[in-house]
């Protein structure tokens, strides 16, 4: 008969008389031979082994392992190896990669994976759930910050080219900030585009606004006024000073010269008047409609004090909004008095809303 694992003939009790010689070769000669795999012997259980020493593996795979549990140590205990993944004890037992230059590479932090690495994405975007993701409906990266629902999240960069969306462009618009910047600041865009084409401003706090906003000033000459009736009127005349009336009374206009749309907020009339009388200066501002050429005063006034000083008459709070067909007017006038009196110059400050 045979044995059941190595298939050894065995001599049968007080039989095989002659055969013992041939049945002993065949048995030794077969267990010479084993090497526990199929046929030759039963395989060594686990419980049998006692591994003590590094386990070389020939250069094969380890196949259809169910896991790996690896032991915690220290760095220093795998300083001989290459290519190596170990569990460092020194540092929470997070995962390593010892690579062929014998750097130890950190592969996860406490539970999760560690990104901090050169080249990749790092800080802390990983610990707060913030995202970076593309959205193939459109098109489009998306950097959105932690929170539900995720806000979007600031991008910090150097110069940022644009592109055109479509394949093989090469030309660009690059945006950049200014070489030696002084300053850090923001620039808001304009809430909402025009109904026509209009310029584009800046505040002082970076806020970007269509149309020509702002407050500006407007300076005319007192020379620009011209009498109301005759060349000149009432004695009145135009210098290099101004327009101007000695002992006869002043009346004179002047045209605004302001664009459709833009408003006047405040006038301010530089004049000189007489305490002889007392001779007072009024000033005003008045309208005429084109399709009547009737002046209109707006009951918009100011009149110095009759002191023979030099005066601003200042008229404010003014709404007076330009529009098509409709001439505006400064006016100078004398109220009492017919001595010396002049207006050198006018400024009109006016806006766009």
């Amino acid at each position: 008969m045979s044995t059941p694992n190595m298939g050894m003939t065995l001599p049968v009790d007080h039989g095989s008389s002659g055969t013992w010689d041939t049945i002993l070769d065949q048995v030794f000669t077969v267990i010479d031979q084993h090497d526990h795999t199929t046929g030759k012997g039963v395989q060594i259980p686990t419980a049998a082994l006692n591994v003590n020493a590094h386990l070389a593996m020939g250069s094969f795979a380890v196949k259809d392992a169910l896991a790996f549990d690896l032991g915690p140590t220290t760095p220093a205990s795998v300083s001989s190896f290459s290519s190596a993944l170990f569990a460092n004890s020194s540092d929470s037992n997070n995962l390593y990669y010892r690579n062929s230059s014998g750097v130890n590479v950190q592969i996860t932090s406490g539970s999760t994976l560690n990104v901090s690495i050169v080249g990749g994405i790092g800080g802390d975007y990983s610990s707060v759930s913030a995202l970076l993701s593309f959205d193939d409906a459109t098109d489009s990266y998306w950097l959105q910050q932690q929170g539900s629902p995720r806000p979007w999240a600031r991008v910090r960069v150097g110069d940022v080219d644009i592109y055109e969306t479509a394949a093989s462009i090469t030309n660009r618009v690059r945006v950049q900030s200014p070489s030696g910047l002084a300053a850090s600041y923001a620039m808001t865009l304009p809430a909402a585009l025009g109904s026509q084409t209009e310029p584009l401003s800046v505040s002082s706090a970076g806020v970007m606004s269509l149309g020509k906003h702002g407050t500006y000033t407007l300076q005319l000459h007192g020379s620009i006024f011209q009498p109301t009736a005759g060349t000149p009127a009432y004695g009145a005349f135009v210098g290099t000073s101004g327009i101007s009336a000695s002992g006869a009374a002043l009346n004179a206009v002047a045209p605004i010269p302001l664009r459709d749309s833009e408003r006047i907020t405040a006038v301010r009339f530089f004049v000189a008047d007489s305490a002889t009388g007392p001779t007072k200066v009024q000033g005003s501002i008045g309208n005429v409609v084109g399709s009547t050429g009737v002046p209109t005063n707006t009951n918009s006034t100011s009149v110095s004090a009759g002191t023979g000083a030099n005066q601003t008459l200042q008229i404010t709070g003014l709404t007076i909004t330009a529009t098509a067909g409709t001439a505006y007017l400064l006016q100078i006038a004398t109220t009492t008095g017919t001595n010396f009196s002049a207006c050198y110059m006018v400024e009109i400050d006016y806006d766009k809303p």
